[in-house]
């Protein structure tokens, strides 16, 4: 059996692994949201229902591909 080769890409955090066959998505918008005083990065992908997803402390914004 054979295993599909995953392709690098480089993002502005981090770099990406996207497995072949699937496409990187792009996001609708992206900035910075001010919370008491803190910014904020956030990316809106797609439409619907809101899906909120926090990074761990050794992760980046950009290993969350995968997931959106």
């Amino acid at each position: 059996m054979a295993c599909a080769q995953a392709t690098k890409t480089k993002t502005a955090a981090s770099e990406a692994v996207t497995p072949a066959g699937e496409v990187e998505m792009k996001p609708v918008s992206s900035g910075y949201a001010d919370g008491n005083g803190i910014k904020l990065y956030h990316e809106i992908y797609g439409k619907g229902e809101p899906l909120v997803l926090v990074h761990g402390g050794l992760t980046t914004i950009g290993e969350m591909q995968g997931w959106v």
